[in-house]
């Protein structure tokens, strides 16, 4: 009974252990990102991509003149998730940029300055820890139901 717990504990656990890494890596490119951004210019928002799924987003297209005088255009990876967005072709918006490598650009807003998915951090750890302690209360439990103690040699596969 004890490997299926095991199993029920890696099934429940390992897809938050995997989305919490990837939010953290999202986090860590963008910190990255905003370290190494030292250029700033002034751009024109020149299109707004729609991209339809559960809900329709819109992705911002700017034009800005880099200071080598290079004309860049990036897609925003920052939409917006509904109509009437924020932006408007034609709208004047801050950008960030690598100064090495300018294609390397962002709308300068705040969320690109915060970790705003700390909550999904702490639910990820309030349910790896709960599922941790589900498991480990039920091997207890099964564990002295079968009439055999746990004792400190044996771990969740049984005796060592």
């Amino acid at each position: 009974m004890s490997r299926s717990l095991l199993l029920a504990w890696l099934l429940t656990t390992l897809p938050v252990v995997g989305f919490v890494g990837l939010v953290e890596y999202g986090d860590r490119q963008r910190a990255v990102f905003v370290r190494e951004a030292e250029g700033r210019a002034e751009g024109t928002i020149v299109q707004l991509v729609e991209k339809r799924g559960k809900r329709i987003q819109y992705y911002p297209v700017v034009v800005f003149t880099a200071r080598d005088g290079r004309r860049v255009e990036f897609k925003s990876d920052y939409p917006d998730w509904f109509p009437p967005t924020r932006y408007k072709v034609d709208q004047r918006v801050s950008v960030v940029y690598v100064p090495e490598a300018p294609s390397r650009a962002e709308i300068d807003q705040p969320r690109l300055h915060e970790t705003s998915v700390t909550p999904f951090r702490t639910v990820g750890g309030i349910w790896i820890g709960a599922m941790t302690l589900v498991c480990g209360g039920l091997w207890l439990v099964l564990g002295r139901r079968a009439g055999r103690r746990p004792g400190p040699h044996s771990g969740p596969l049984g005796p060592s």
